[in-house]
């Protein structure tokens, strides 16, 4: 996909991003004189389908742009994507990672404590996700991973023939980790639903979100039930995330919380991270001819996956007091959204977004 036409003015000093299938004029709002202005929309399906294009354009338009649609300045380079995503005091996570501001409308779920939390209580419940999740907590789970993987590709080879999402992406994952955290097998199919709810929460109220909550009710309600202690199994990761509760370290309800935010975040993420490997395997088979025949390489395979296909694109921050950014000058305290791959923006006087990952990423693996 290309980006057609000119992308900047330099007699006034108004830069204009096109959208790629569309095309945009350059933008004369006073506010962003001198500062780039793109039409491009980052949450539509159009994006969704192709972003990097797109973010190539917002990254060759300067340090910090304004996405007019949502009158949110963005940030595309990976100087600014790092220093919003590393700095909690500036750029806080507690009004959500999402395009809505808690601030000035509820969520449509309780907001989590790990991943829309700042200091002191993020250090709090990090603190007991981290030790839970700790290497050697991990590798009592590694014979129950490593048997169900085993078991799981035995049946492929079988079968010969596959859907490589639904059969391998989203089966083996849906089996170990509610394994692991301690659900029972009855209503397992709604986790792939909320997974798909907390993502699609984090754009706009438009078609995808629609669609996504349709069904809202009956799965959140599904996921709450199974968050609390009497509904997990013993000596299982969820139940061990009460035990804090026990130890003084959380409340009941934080706990719950944890063990929501266990399965939301865990679940999506991975499929979406071992579909995208065989995404990349099958556009780059010299990397899996090469892999074939060092089977040693795939740790490394996999985290090189995990930057150059990143299974989350964007994450929100808001800004805690005026913030001097690059080339746009003093930005009063508004929001600000990080991606994952490559840096695309900032909310300023509305919203923002951000990607994280060097400019120039190299293909394969």
């Amino acid at each position: 996909m290309t980006i057609p036409g000119e992308f900047c003015n330099m007699r006034t000093r108004i830069i204009a991003l096109q959208q790629p299938e569309t095309g945009a004029g350059v933008v004369s709002d006073q506010t962003t004189s001198s500062r780039p202005v793109s039409a491009i929309d980052p949450f539509s399906h159009a994006f969704l389908r192709d972003p990097y294009p797109y973010q190539e354009a917002l990254r060759e338009a300067g340090p910090v742009v304004r996405l007019e649609h949502y009158g949110i300045w963005a940030m595309a380079r990976h100087e600014q994507v790092r220093d919003a995503l590393t700095d909690w005091r500036t750029y806080c996570s507690s009004a959500g990672v999402g395009l809505s501001d808690f601030r000035k409308e509820p969520p449509w779920r309780p907001p989590s404590i790990i991943l829309e939390a700042d200091p002191p209580l993020h250090t709090r419940t990090r603190a007991v996700l981290t030790r839970i999740l700790s290497p050697a907590a991990i590798e009592v789970l590694r014979d129950m991973f490593e048997r169900e993987a085993e078991q799981l590709i035995a049946r492929l080879v079988e079968q010969r023939e596959f859907d490589g999402v639904a059969d391998l992406a989203e089966a083996y994952p849906l089996k170990v980790f509610p394994d692991a955290v301690g659900l029972s097998e009855e209503g397992r199919e709604n986790l792939m639903p909320y997974g798909n709810m907390v993502f699609n929460s984090f754009g706009p109220r438009n078609d995808l979100f629609d669609q996504a909550t349709a069904n809202a009710g009956p799965v959140r309600d599904w996921i709450m039930s199974k968050c609390s202690r009497a509904a997990l199994a013993p000596g299982k990761l969820g139940r061990q995330i009460f035990e804090a509760v026990d130890a003084g370290e959380l409340t009941e309800d934080e706990a719950g919380m944890l063990v929501r935010s266990f399965l939301s975040a865990g679940i999506d993420t991975t499929v979406y991270g071992l579909g995208n490997a065989l995404y990349c395997m099958t556009r780059y088979p010299d990397q899996w001819r090469a892999l074939r025949e060092n089977p040693a390489l795939i740790r490394g395979a996999f985290e090189e996956v995990l930057r150059f296909e990143a299974p989350v694109q964007s994450f929100f921050r808001t800004t805690t007091g005026d913030v001097e950014a690059a080339a746009l000058g003093c930005v009063r305290a508004r929001r600000c959204c990080c991606c994952s791959r490559r840096p695309i923006a900032i909310r300023a006087a509305g919203t923002g977004l951000i990607r994280s990952t060097s400019a120039a990423a190299p293909p394969g693996i």
